[in-house]
């Protein structure tokens, strides 16, 4: 798996071949946990962020993505709210969801009323586009991925 994962990094960074540059793969863990998930992609000059170049000098490189999946993510309750307009109540709603909870275990959580928490929960739904709580479940837990925000407060 070290080869297979060298031979992506050295693709992603190879400038002179354009098609089948990086790629993924999962990496068995020792303590024989679930794998992890390797993204690997190209980078480099052509990538520009807030108007400048991620690398000062145009030279191969490559960037690895890994994916826990045993990891555990919280709600990411700041970008519910910066993405969608969610209240602080909407945004708790979304996130007792994404862990699972039906609508009476989270009113029960939140301390409200399960009617309150089902008129929260239809408002989350139009804001998000969302129609189903197993679809706003997986939208929750992949903004949770992409702000690395772990379950146990680290």
């Amino acid at each position: 798996q070290t080869a297979s994962l060298r031979r992506l990094v050295a693709s992603a960074a190879d400038r002179a071949r354009i098609a089948g540059r990086g790629g993924a793969l999962r990496l068995d863990r020792p303590s024989l946990g679930r794998p992890l998930t390797v993204l690997v992609a190209p980078i480099g000059g052509a990538a520009v962020v807030g108007g400048g170049a991620w690398l000062p000098e145009p030279r191969p490189a490559a960037i690895v993505f890994v994916v826990d999946p045993e990891q555990r993510h919280r709600s990411p309750d700041s970008y519910l709210r910066a993405i969608y307009g969610l209240t602080a109540a909407e945004a708790a709603v979304a996130g007792c969801i994404a862990e699972g909870q039906g609508v009476r275990e989270a009113a029960e959580v939140l301390g409200v009323a399960p009617s309150t928490l089902r008129w929260h929960l239809q408002s989350v739904f139009d804001k998000t586009g969302t129609a189903r709580q197993a679809e706003l479940a997986r939208l929750v837990e992949r903004l949770g991925a992409v702000a690395g925000q772990r379950g146990d407060g680290a």
